[in-house]
């Protein structure tokens, strides 16, 4: 449930983003975090937040695409 909590926490205030809203993005193709602010324009605004968007990226990446 934890994990749950903090994916939908908001990760980019400016934008009004979620984590599950980076999660959800990637699975629709974006895979660098120029292409998710392409997609949402998370992290576009005041950029405080684009090391948090850009961990949540990866940990996704990872979650969804584990390298072998």
């Amino acid at each position: 449930m934890e994990d749950r909590v903090k994916e939908e926490r908001v990760v980019c205030t400016c934008m009004d983003i979620t984590g599950q809203d980076v999660e959800k993005a990637l699975l629709e193709g974006p895979r660098t975090l120029y292409e998710l602010q392409e997609k949402t324009k998370a992290g576009t605004g005041c950029g405080e937040c684009q090391e948090e968007v850009t961990r949540l990226l990866e940990a996704s990446k990872e979650k969804h695409f584990p390298e072998p």
